[in-house]
């Protein structure tokens, strides 16, 4: 309650002072005047008093003007409030809207909105945690009003990582987009993430502003599959796929009850063979009217309206009767895998699901392998454990699908109990595999290699691509090369003409490479001799401990003393395992007397080394080796590299 004539500082030069302060300007203020000030009453409105009384003083006149005074403000702090998004200080969508329509119908002026967001924005959470994620919001809240902020701008945060702008059209977004998306990234390096830019220029004021924000939006969704820019402008092709989208969803529910759904498989081939040891099962929507529907269109429409679940349940089924069938017909089971959907991967129900099916069908759990996406760790990383525990728990095995695809790799393959990782081709482009990116790829397999875990690499096309597979010791590949994915009738010929020889898990892969020996060598023919070069007799008793039990061995302590024992045995040496590094002779050393040699010049030399094959690459091939074992060594990949350079 204030007075305006005083000593020292009369009211208004209290008013002015209070009203260049932020933090007191919402403090309410009631002018105390005289019956005859009606001009200083004027004046002290005008300069933002909120009410007034006259003297004398009336109790009740005053107590109600106070009451009044603070319930207006409290309301009109409340609204604020509401409208506010508390986690980054801006306004939300629905107060966005409200304010977007007062703007447009008090201007005649061209505007525009803009959609703001973090492309794939669980990486953060991924990388750093969900703490940081809401601080990246924050800062990102702050750029934005660093860049668009203004006295004709309207700023606000709409649904997680989504940010709108409403402002006069102007030509600076790029400068604006790459400041943004500059400070963002340097700071989440680990997670390399994007900023999406969306806009809407607003040519009919007549369309209702929530609808804008709409259309935004879906200029923000085709800017995530724009390699070549990040800042998309809406058009009338983006609604008609909207359109196309719900026509889809209407007709899911028929198509299934129909049957137009089919299951296709894509075989898997054992590499060292190149037989089939499994498949893959993948959906195909044949409609009699719209032909063949892309998997790529229909699966994410689905995913967003819950209808994948009842697509999954299908195939599984569907998986589950042909296994039965095979089972019936063959004897025995090829292992199919199956997707599960990241909507699905968390049923607290699923282990139950498969088991009633399985049961059903009389099938073994071995036989039906469970695909599930990296990207899902991202997601529910604890909740995925605790499910794919249960799977593994009754018998199932778990594949993990486009793995490296994920930002989360190193704390996947610690925490999941898979069996078998899918690495698309894709991951490393064919005109790059001679390139050091090929060194990523044998990291991940040589990785899940010592996880105790099976490769698979699809998406396999030409012979260059298998043959690099082949020295990265890759176990199976799945691709265009070998088959593409063809309908039951078609895939189950294919298994009577071709054969096939199931392979489940770890297990049944050394089984089968213990097997594949046996054979090479034949029933009574005496087993094969190897000679184990190294100066390390730890490291000879490591090999030959992994081997004994198929081959004889011989060892010796440099080259000089195995070129003597070669020739000593008389040909009986059927291959040579060889350390690069040795006094008197090295391996390189020996290798190029073997192959001066007239008599023992085609005797197939595996060399090691404690280095990686791409730093001994071209001296590899200089000198003649026929293969290349990386240290420490793996049981499986001696004897598979063992047979096959003794079947060449």
């Amino acid at each position: 309650m204030l007075d305006i004539v005083m000593p020292v500082m009369d009211g208004f030069e209290f008013m002015k002072r209070k009203n260049a302060i932020s933090e007191y300007q919402n403090i309410p203020v009631i002018v105390v005047t005289g019956s005859n000030e009606s001009e200083s009453e004027e004046k002290a409105l005008l300069m933002g008093a909120d009410d007034f009384v006259v003297l004398p003083y009336k109790k009740n006149i005053i107590l109600k003007r106070l009451e009044n005074i603070i319930g207006l403000k409290e309301t009109i702090a409340n609204l604020e409030n509401a409208e506010k998004d508390l986690l980054t200080g801006l306004i939300n969508r629905r107060a966005f809207c409200t304010r977007v329509k007062k703007k447009i119908d008090e201007n005649n002026i061209r505007y525009q909105i803009l959609a703001i967001e973090v492309e794939d924005f669980r990486r953060i959470n991924g990388a750093y945690g969900w703490e940081e994620g809401d601080n990246c919001l924050r800062i990102l809240a702050s750029c934005i009003r660093d860049e668009f902020g203004g006295q004709d701008s309207i700023l606000a945060h709409g649904d997680a990582d989504k940010f709108f702008v409403f402002r006069k059209k102007c030509d600076d977004l790029t400068e604006k987009y790459e400041s943004i998306q500059t400070l963002i990234l340097d700071r989440y390096k680990k997670a390399k993430i994007k900023i999406n830019f969306g806009v809407y220029n607003i040519d009919d004021i007549h369309i209702n502003v929530s609808d804008m924000c709409d259309y935004v939006l879906l200029a923000i969704d085709n800017a995530k599959s724009n390699k070549e820019t990040k800042i998309i402008y809406y058009d009338e092709s983006f609604r008609n796929k909207i359109i196309r989208e719900q026509m889809i969803t209407n007709i899911a529910d028929d198509s299934l009850n129909e049957n137009q759904f089919k299951v296709y498989l894509q075989p898997k081939y054992d590499i060292a063979t190149n037989t089939i040891m499994g498949a893959e099962a993948l959906v195909r929507w044949i409609h009699p009217t719209l032909g063949f529907m892309s998997p790529g269109e229909f699966i994410p429409i689905f995913e967003k309206n819950g209808f994948i679940t009842k697509l999954d349940i299908y195939i599984w089924e569907r998986v589950c009767y042909l296994l039965g069938r095979w089972k019936k017909i063959f004897g025995k089971c090829l292992p199919v895998s199956v997707n599960v959907s990241r909507i699905d991967v968390y049923r607290k129900d699923l282990p139950n699901i498969f088991l009633d099916m399985i049961e059903r069908y009389g099938v073994e759990p071995q036989s039906l392998h469970i695909e599930i996406t990296e990207t899902a760790y991202m997601e529910n990383a604890e909740r995925l454990v605790e499910t794919v525990t249960k799977l593994k728990e009754h018998g199932f095995v778990i594949e993990m699908d486009d793995f490296g695809s994920g930002y989360s790799s190193l704390a996947t393959l610690n925490e999941i109990p898979f069996d078998i990782i899918k690495i698309d081709m894709k991951f490393i482009q064919s005109n790059t595999i001679f390139t050091n990116s090929h060194n990523i790829l044998g990291t991940i397999i040589n990785l899940a290699k010592w996880m105790n875990a099976l490769v698979i690499c699809e998406g396999v096309e030409t012979e260059k691509q298998l043959e690099y597979l082949r020295k990265l010791n890759c176990n199976f590949v799945q691709g265009y090369y070998y088959c593409k994915p063809i309908p039951e009738d078609e895939f189950e010929q294919k298994l009577m003409n071709d054969g096939f020889n199931p392979i489940y898990d770890m297990d049944a892969y050394l089984a089968n490479v213990a097997s594949r020996v046996k054979a090479s060598e034949g029933e009574e023919a005496q087993k094969p001799l190897i000679l184990i070069v190294d100066d390390l007799e730890l490291n000879r008793a490591v090999i030959k401990e992994f081997i004994q039990d198929k081959y004889r061995v011989v060892e010796a302590p440099n080259g000089q003393v195995a070129w003597e024992c070669i020739v000593s045995q008389r040909g009986d040496v059927s291959a040579v395992i060889s350390d690069i590094y040795m006094p008197v002779m090295g391996g390189f050393d020996l290798l190029d007397k073997i192959r001066e040699s007239e008599e023992y010049g085609n005797l197939p030399v595996i060399i090691t080394s404690s280095q990686a094959e791409s730093d001994n690459r071209d001296l590899l091939k200089v000198h003649g080796a026929d293969e290349f074992i990386m240290k420490p060594y793996e049981r499986e990949e001696i004897i598979q590299k063992l047979v096959m350079v003794m079947n060449k």
